[in-house]
């Protein structure tokens, strides 16, 4: 019993922690994109 709560709680983890990483590499995308707009505004 005690065995698979703690496989799930792992699980649980590793599924919060690949959100969290996809979260940043979204937001990390956007403010690199915002970059690049601001780049092609001021060539434009």
């Amino acid at each position: 019993m005690k065995s698979i709560i703690i496989k799930d709680k792992s699980r649980d983890h590793n599924k919060i922690k690949k959100a969290e990483k996809s979260l940043k590499d979204n937001l990390r995308r956007r403010k690199l994109s915002r970059k690049k707009d601001i780049v092609n505004a001021r060539t434009t």
